[in-house]
């Protein structure tokens, strides 16, 4: 694979993390002074997760294109943490709680595994 397209997706996880960044700088601007970790720190994900993720994905023996499929589970399961960080966030700056919070962090990390598994069976197969 190309170090161009390793370049623009790296970028994407990047635009994505400082959307996250500004979305929640915004939102904790109108929360009147409530503050929420979740809601601070949710650029982490996809910036930390995402990219050092998707670059170990790249980074073993090269991109193929059945590796597509684990890019794009990587990508749902960094959706769905990031979005889990957020929504926590907002519950708690209204200050409630959710009994379901716990489905985007199941959801978001099996998504991440079976992305990570999936490259490493791949990698298993072409030897």
């Amino acid at each position: 694979m190309s170090t161009s397209v390793i370049r623009k997706s790296a970028f994407k996880y990047v635009g994505f993390a400082a959307f996250v960044f500004v979305f929640g700088a915004i939102y904790e601007f109108f929360s009147h002074e409530v503050y929420s970790n979740y809601m601070i720190y949710a650029f982490v994900v996809p910036l930390i997760g995402g990219l050092m993720a998707q670059l170990y994905l790249w980074s073993a023996r090269g991109f193929k294109k059945k590796d597509c499929f684990a890019a794009q589970i990587l990508a749902g399961g960094v959706f769905w943490l990031t979005l889990g960080c957020l929504f926590q966030g907002v519950l708690e700056i209204y200050g409630t709680t959710n009994h379901l919070i716990w489905v985007f962090l199941v959801v978001g990390l099996m998504q991440v595994v079976t992305s990570i598994v999936w490259q490493a069976v791949s990698l298993m197969t072409t030897e």
